[in-house]
């Protein structure tokens, strides 16, 4: 119930909060330039953002079952995931993952 939410660290309420915090810290998140990835692809929904040393990648599978996506590059550190913290080149249903490469480190490709 909402009202369980707030004291639920894997609900969907603090889901959105982790997000919009992430967002706030992120200047690439706000303002970046953005490339999208296989963007004709069916239920996929991928995409860049990058503002100077700050560089983001954020992967949906928006479909009911489970998806073959472009691995994110190891420098790449997972932030934020709907389901955890996979790194495999399987995302679950529904499945959300946010990358970030921090300043300093190398940037690189999707593999």
């Amino acid at each position: 119930s909402a009202a369980e939410q707030p004291d639920d660290p894997a609900s969907v309420l603090n889901h959105y909060r982790s997000l919009l915090a992430l967002r706030r810290s992120s200047r690439a998140l706000r303002l970046g330039d953005v490339a999208f990835v296989d963007a004709d692809r069916a239920g996929y929904f991928a995409w860049f953002r990058t503002a100077g040393d700050d560089r983001c990648f954020v992967q949906l599978n928006l479909t009911a079952e489970p998806l073959q996506v472009p691995d994110a590059d190891p420098a790449a550190e997972l932030v934020l995931g709907s389901h955890g913290s996979p790194r495999d080149e399987t995302m679950a249903p529904y499945e959300s993952r946010v990358y970030r490469w921090r300043a300093g480190r190398t940037r690189g490709r999707l593999t």
